[in-house]
């Protein structure tokens, strides 16, 4: 989905790559999907899936030090991030990089700021938790967002 006017109205599964970018530039952050097409169930593949409100506490919950998850979760130095990517070790693996987000109304925000991440748990009928990290901080933060909004995707393996 390239168009912003179309973005906003869409009800259906939707994706677009950071600046509706057409060149191959897409690697590493991947793809930005709104909430309809994490709603499919088909983004992951099979024996995988989109991680779940408790899927993500307990990747967080993987720290004693909870100020520090969130450095333990971004990928290190700052080829991707911006300075100083607060607290980066990527001790977990989990190599979490800033692909920024797209907004209700079409627009591309934060690419080497931020990363977001969807979850499956609604906050309430309207509105969706997903988990967030930033350069300054080593914390990871956790918000609802409204269904339109576009963010990254990490699959989980199913148990």
């Amino acid at each position: 989905m390239t168009d912003n006017d179309e973005w906003t109205k869409i009800k259906s599964p939707a994706y677009s790559w950071y600046f509706n970018d057409k060149d191959g530039k897409k690697v590493p952050y991947g793809a930005l999907y709104n909430w309809h097409a994490v709603s499919t169930g088909k983004l992951c593949p099979a024996g995988w899936h989109v991680p779940t409100y408790e899927d993500w506490t307990a990747l967080t919950n993987y720290s004693i030090d909870f100020t520090s998850i969130g450095g333990k979760l971004k990928e290190k130095g700052t080829e991707h991030w911006k300075v100083p990517n607060t607290g980066a070790t990527n001790e977990t693996g989990f190599t979490a990089l800033p692909g920024g987000y797209r907004s209700v109304e079409g627009v591309f925000n934060s690419k080497g700021i931020a990363g977001y991440w969807w979850s499956t748990s609604k906050f309430d009928s309207n509105t969706i938790m997903f988990w967030n990290l930033k350069y300054k901080f080593s914390t990871v933060f956790k918000y609802n967002s409204e269904k339109y909004c576009g963010f990254s995707v990490r699959c989980v393996k199913d148990k």
